[in-house]
């Protein structure tokens, strides 16, 4: 399999894509992949579902073990889609 970034892929239902595209995405469009849904408020003020993560924001952690929980955040690693 190539091991290039293409823009023009689209979709697919096999995750080993799914991954390559993600992995081989250049940084400009790797941050876009790190959104957040709004609540049903913000929602409406806005009239977009979700937005881009950025430092400071104001968080609800929905899974795993510290779900529930709300905090800000303090840096968003691009590189590794860690925040």
């Amino acid at each position: 399999m190539k091991q290039f970034f293409s823009p023009l892929w689209k979709s697919s239902k096999n995750r080993r894509k799914q991954r390559k595209y993600i992995a081989n995405a250049p940084i400009h469009l790797r941050g876009k992949f790190l959104n957040a849904h709004l609540s049903k408020a913000l929602i409406q003020k806005y009239g977009i579902r979700s937005f881009r993560l950025r430092s400071g924001d104001k968080v609800k952690v929905m899974r795993g073990q510290y779900s529930g929980k709300t905090g800000k955040i303090d840096s968003v690693d691009i590189k590794t889609s860690k925040v």
